[in-house]
């Protein structure tokens, strides 16, 4: 990965892919801990299933949000700016000198 510079859609992929697998540990444990008051009923559970309805809402909403829209949103957003890695930094119309007779 670069360090400073321009990221493209490979170093997004990578990035995501390593968040992957923390994010489904921490959102499973979380899961594991709301899902039985959700399911089960009982004496006293009434109170914890609007809050575990909401847990469950909002994990499900950082899980999406986190894995594919901040990652879609960051590569349509760079999408205009060229590429990432240029074959050569210095070539392009941006870059074109400007020779004394062109001035004129």
């Amino acid at each position: 990965m670069q360090v400073g510079g321009p990221i493209g859609a490979e170093e997004v992929r990578a990035a995501t892919s390593e968040r992957v697998v923390p994010v489904l540990l921490t959102s499973g444990a979380v899961l594991a801990v709301f899902l039985p008051p959700l399911v089960l009923g009982g004496a006293g559970l009434e109170l914890l299933q609007p809050m575990a309805v909401t847990i469950l809402g909002g994990l499900v909403t950082y899980v999406l949000v986190a894995l594919v829209v901040l990652p879609a949103l960051y590569l349509m957003s760079m999408a205009g700016r060229g590429p990432a890695h240029p074959e050569d930094p210095g070539a392009g119309p941006a870059t074109a000198a400007v020779t004394p007779s062109d001035a004129r």
